[in-house]
């Protein structure tokens, strides 16, 4: 829990995300690690709040608010859906850079897929770091109703 009598530097090493609520809100200088190493080590929260004429209660509120939204993120590459009985089942193995946000696109998709359909799903999407072993050893699994992803 964040209290008005800590230090900006002590929020901010417990809590590192709030360091972005600090810049967008006035606090631009705490980007810079001298100034957050410096000041921020002595600073009160409260007492910096009170310089900006800010709400010391609101702030705290967004600060605790950004805390509990980077706790509450689901990381969507842990994210496997468990079904046994399945209609459609694909594999593949994806490039890092683009591998979260194709998740969650193609994760839509088959959600949607589903409803309208009332076909099953299941994706077995990993990461090209884990090589084509895996893909070799899985590729045993998948029958002629699944999808094999490769790039060519």
């Amino acid at each position: 829990m964040i209290k008005a009598s800590m230090t900006i530097k002590e929020i901010v090493e417990t809590w590192p995300e709030t360091l972005d609520v600090f810049i967008a809100n006035g606090f631009e200088n705490l980007k810079e690690p001298k100034v957050l190493e410096s000041v921020g080590r002595f600073l009160k929260l409260e007492s910096a709040l009170t310089n900006k004429g800010y709400a010391v209660d609101t702030f705290v509120q967004l600060l605790e608010d950004k805390v509990n939204e980077q706790q509450n993120q689901v990381d969507i590459t842990l994210v496997e859906k468990k079904q046994q009985d399945y209609d459609i089942d694909v594999a593949g193995l994806l490039p890092c850079p683009v591998r979260v946000p194709l998740l969650e696109a193609f994760n839509a998709f088959t959600d949607d897929y589903q409803q309208r359909s009332g076909l099953k799903t299941r994706s077995r999407l990993e990461a090209a770091s884990v090589g084509a072993d895996w893909m070799e050893e899985n590729i045993q699994s998948l029958t002629c109703a699944s999808v094999y992803l490769s790039r060519v």
